[in-house]
């Protein structure tokens, strides 16, 4: 028996497995459907709960909690309560004293893994739905001042469910083609868009204003009548807008003229919604669609 070929081969297939096992650690929050549910603990006195739950960019989840916690004798739930200014100081200062809080890291159990581009966001006392920005893992914590977390005690039970999936990503120079509707204040286009890429936008078609037809490149504004959306842009233009998730309350304040052609990097992730730019008041006299389409291009 040739040891040295059968020493090789062993060797070889090691290494083959340790590659799968880091790529499947790597990937592991793209491996969970919708529908999975985590439940862990978050200690008030922690300053970092890792979790091990992971997060997938573009994701949406559910967060729900059960329970109370303290700081020295102060009760609360996951909301916390205001701050005494000047004097509470918590590690987050646009956030409630005690109020549970989340962050994506892209090591688990690694403090210096902090994913600064995710953010830190509420998680509350619960019912909050939230789109991952970043791939990484969720670390919780209750907002104290971070000198004092040794006075905290309780802990509070987090669920967290993850409830769609993220959308495919595309490749450079693939296109995706949406309808958007005059008469729609909002066109959801399902559509997420990466901060990383860039995107060439080109619409086609017309769209009518009462009875004056127009294509997306709209028309100049008469001032004072018109009083469009955004006043930036001509009436009936295309305009984008990013949203944090499918929904009219996240929106993110990101917008940017379309009309019919277009090349633009997003200043964030999120998803796609269209609008042609009319008086928020009189969308109900529009008719007509675009087409558009929507073609990586880095």
């Amino acid at each position: 028996m040739n040891t040295s070929i059968s020493k090789t081969t062993t060797w070889n297939n090691l290494f083959s497995l340790a590659l799968v096992a880091i790529f499947l650690l790597s990937s592991a929050s793209s491996l969970v459907a919708a529908g999975e549910t985590w439940t862990v603990r978050v200690y008030a006195k922690k300053e970092y709960n890792f979790t091990n739950i992971p997060l997938e960019k573009g994701a949406k989840y559910r967060f729900e909690t059960n329970g109370v916690w303290y700081n020295v004798n102060r009760k609360s739930n996951g909301d916390g309560y205001p701050q005494t200014p000047a004097i509470d100081q918590p590690r987050k200062a646009h956030f409630n004293m005690m109020e549970l809080l989340g962050e994506t890291f892209t090591r688990n159990n690694d403090i210096t893994s902090y994913n600064t581009s995710a953010g830190t966001f509420h998680i509350g006392k619960g019912g909050y739905e939230k789109t991952a920005r970043r791939d990484g893992f969720l670390m919780c914590f209750a907002n104290d001042n971070p000198l004092f977390y040794k006075d905290n005690r309780g802990y509070i039970t987090l669920t967290v469910t993850k409830i769609e999936d993220a959308p495919e990503d595309w490749a450079v120079g693939e296109s995706k083609t949406v309808r958007i509707q005059a008469n729609r204040r909002y066109n959801y286009t399902h559509i997420m868009l990466d901060a990383d890429h860039t995107y060439r936008f080109h619409a086609t078609g017309s769209w009518y204003n009462v009875n004056r037809r127009t294509d997306a490149d709209g028309y100049p504004q008469t001032p004072v009548i018109d009083q469009p959306r955004q006043s930036d842009y001509n009436m009936m233009e295309l305009v984008g807008e990013i949203f944090s998730r499918n929904h009219p309350t996240a929106y993110t304040n990101r917008h940017f003229g379309i009309g019919q052609n277009r090349t633009y990097s997003p200043p964030r992730d999120g998803f796609l919604v269209c609008h042609a730019n009319d008086n928020a008041l009189f969308y109900s006299d529009n008719r007509g669609t675009v087409t558009l389409r929507i073609t990586r291009t880095r």
